[in-house]
């Protein structure tokens, strides 16, 4: 129970990663096999922390993380790509030789200029460059290499905004192709954005990913979130009662990014004795003041973009499913109440698939409860309590 200073929202140290034990050992399983990942989670989930915990400690292969947020060309997802193989210590001076064929500034020191196309190969696809980088890397590599794609789908939509579907289909292609001919390689897409809202986008179909398998993180389990909330609390020097502990938890939902922020409202406020009652202040505190509120506030403004003229709709529909217990609605009497409208269907499917609510049969709810309370008090639905 070594203590943790609460860090919302940038934890990134290995050293002080808590829980997701089925997920680490689902991964390494499926991953050995020769399965590539999709972890698509909502935001604050601690997918890119999970991430980092993994490449840290996988002995299995050589991991390399790239992080493709703010791309929005091919080609600048093919140089963040080069620019992140480039600088990975496992891969030796043979990978780096075949690379000085293709690019100019290979080297990643102090006096190294911007990567770029040598100019010979400036016609060649983006396409293409990428998959004579990636042929490289399988060729070249001591071990089986992982590579850690995140924000995917943020970049293939960037893509397919600037450049056109075409192009952003063609990307997916190339990065499914490469999955299925480089046997040395193995892959986790991870991303914020559903792929589902992507693949409208692009106007192509699943099968451009049926070859990835789902993982899943969602909350920590209760005892990995009561150790996590237990060495949080120790890190501000606050009492680890039981009872703490449990309001901590349950007032969370178990989610880490949710106990980083309320442990560290609780160290900000400078109270000397933390007690259950200022656990459930803190957690209010949080959800009322805007710029607490501010690094979770996608759950209230991500509908726009991804959900454009159906916006409306989906927060109605979300509005709708609020219940106090958590019990089930059933779909067609939240249809009947909404006036049934024509793109009913497609708007619920969509907020299943990006985790707001779940099915059971011809019934949903909201798929956390911890979500549904915050969407329910800042909507105004519910009364401070």
């Amino acid at each position: 129970m070594e203590p943790i200073r609460p860090q919302p929202g940038s934890a990134r140290d290995p050293q002080h990663f808590v829980g997701r034990a089925a997920a680490t050992e689902t991964a390494t399983r499926k991953l050995r096999d020769g399965t590539s990942l999709l972890l698509n989670d909502p935001r604050r989930m601690g997918k890119t922390y999970w991430l980092t915990f993994f490449a840290d400690r996988t002995e299995d292969f050589l991991p390399i993380i790239i992080d493709y947020e703010g791309v929005n060309t091919r080609d600048s997802f093919l140089l963040r790509t080069v620019d992140a193989l480039r600088k990975s210590q496992g891969l030796g001076e043979t990978f780096k030789s075949r690379l000085r064929a293709l690019f100019d500034n290979i080297e990643t020191g102090i006096q190294a200029g911007p990567l770029s196309v040598k100019v010979a190969l400036q016609r060649l696809p983006a396409a293409k460059l990428l998959e004579e980088t990636l042929t490289a890397v399988a060729e070249t590599s001591p071990k089986t290499v992982l590579i850690c794609m995140d924000e995917v789908p943020l970049a293939i939509l960037g893509v397919a905004r600037s450049e056109g579907p075409a192009s952003a289909r063609e990307l997916l292609e190339t990065l499914r192709l490469l999955r299925q001919n480089q046997a040395q390689i193995r892959w986790i897409l991870s991303g914020s954005v559903g792929f589902h809202h992507v693949l409208a986008e692009c106007q192509t179909t699943q099968g451009d990913l049926n070859d990835l398998d789902n993982l899943h993180l969602g909350p920590l389990t209760d005892a990995e979130a009561t150790e996590l909330a237990t060495r949080l609390l120790l890190g501000i020097g606050a009492p680890t009662t039981p009872q703490i502990i449990g309001r901590l938890v349950e007032q969370t939902g178990g989610i880490p990014f949710l106990l980083h922020k309320i442990v560290s409202l609780l160290a900000d406020s400078h109270q000397e004795v933390v007690i259950e009652a200022s656990v459930a202040e803190a957690f209010e505190e949080f959800i009322d003041d805007p710029d607490e509120f501010r690094a979770f506030s996608h759950i209230l403004t991500r509908l726009e973009p991804t959900y454009g003229m159906n916006a409306v709709l989906a927060r109605r529909i979300l509005d709708e499913a609020v219940r106090a217990d958590n019990s089930l609605v059933v779909v067609d009497t939240i249809c009947s109440t909404l006036g049934a409208p024509e793109s009913f269907d497609a708007v619920v499917e969509n907020l299943i698939s990006d985790h707001y609510l779940s099915r059971h049969g011809s019934s949903v709810r909201w798929r956390y409860p911890v979500l549904q309370y915050i969407w329910a008090r800042r909507r105004n639905l519910w009364e401070r309590p």
